[in-house]
Order: C-alpha cells, then sequence, then structure tokens
C-alpha cells in the first residue's frame, strides 16, 4: 500500500506490487504537479525524488518528528462502511 496526503485533506491510496523508486516515482509523478514541495520520511526510495521537478525535503524520524510545522503525518476521518 503506497498513499499520497495533500495538506487540506485529500488522499490518494493505491495498492502497489512493490515500493521501489521506479513503482513509485510513476505515481508520484502522476499525482503531484511539477515544483511541488513534497514531504517523506527517509525511506530509500523516495532518493528518486532528489534528480527530479520537486522540492523534497524529508523527516529522519530517527532524529526529529517533525521540523517546526513540517511533518509527514496527517490525520484524516475514514468513513463508516456501507
Amino acid at each position: 500500500m503506497f498513499g499520497l496526503l495533500k495538506r487540506g485533506r485529500k488522499l490518494y491510496a493505491a495498492v502497489v506490487p512493490d515500493t521501489k523508486g521506479k513503482t513509485l516515482k510513476a505515481i508520484i509523478t502522476r499525482k503531484i504537479q511539477p515544483d511541488s514541495i513534497v514531504y517523506t520520511d527517509s525511506y530509500r526510495s523516495y532518493n528518486v525524488l532528489d534528480v527530479w521537478e520537486f522540492k523534497h525535503f524529508r523527516i529522519n524520524h530517527s532524529l526529529l518528528f517533525a521540523d517546526k510545522t513540517n511533518h509527514i503525518n496527517g490525520t484524516l476521518k475514514l468513513l463508516e462502511p456501507s
């Protein structure tokens, strides 16, 4: 499972065959506009974003949970299944 959360509570989620950089990059480049600011954790597959057209910032959870107001966590209210 891979997900993108846009500030403002918009979520995109997909079942993926793996979490390799190539797989995630294909989704990210389709769903995120160039020159967007992207925050991730330090997972190595996100290295592909460093050489792409995004402003990519990492939050290293080994060192800190958030950097001032920048973080990679969000909350969503899930709907009950119908």
